[in-house]
């Protein structure tokens, strides 16, 4: 028999449990186990899209403080309680608390580098304005404008070419 609340609910009946509101326990422990499960799941893609921005600028060339202060900039300003970040110059590993302190931790490994000051300067753009509230803390938008930052390689190949012949390169 299936009530549709979470597995450890479901022999936890005390109706003498009333509250103001007219909810049992039950039912208060049932919504906050699922508001807590969206909270971890919005922690998940917070990690996620700030893992990514301190991938981005690790991998073009940027350095290790400054990937842990995008990271941790970007985290905070998505809504994690406190962030905490760890990069070297193959790794980037960062830890959120949620806001009922519950701790998240994801580590990604990064293998290829190379120099791109674009993307760092875009990424490190991207996380000023969102510190700032100049750009919406959409999770879907700031997510899609990383993967375009990621998925560019350089923007006008004719200029570097003009530039590396006018230098004798």
């Amino acid at each position: 028999d299936c009530t549709g609340k979470p597995p450890f609910l479901q022999d936890f009946k005390r109706p003498d449990l009333r509250l103001r509101s007219g909810l049992t326990s039950p039912d208060i422990l049932s919504t906050t186990y699922y508001m807590e499960r969206k909270e971890s799941a919005a922690v998940g893609r917070i990690i996620d899209i700030a893992l990514e921005s301190g991938a981005i600028v690790l991998q073009n060339g940027g350095e290790t403080y400054r990937t842990e202060e995008t990271m941790t900039s970007v985290a905070a300003s998505l809504g994690a309680r406190s962030a905490s970040a760890f990069v070297t110059p193959t790794v980037v590993m960062l830890t959120c608390i949620d806001q009922s302190g519950e701790s998240h931790t994801r580590i990604e490994r990064i293998s290829d580098r190379s120099i791109n000051l674009g993307k760092i300067s875009r990424v490190n753009d991207l996380a000023r304005r969102l510190a700032c509230g100049k750009l919406l803390r959409d999770l879907g938008l700031v997510s899609s404008v990383l993967s375009r930052i990621g998925g560019e390689g350089l923007l006008h190949e004719a200029r570097v070419v003009r530039a590396r012949v006018a230098a004798g390169v």
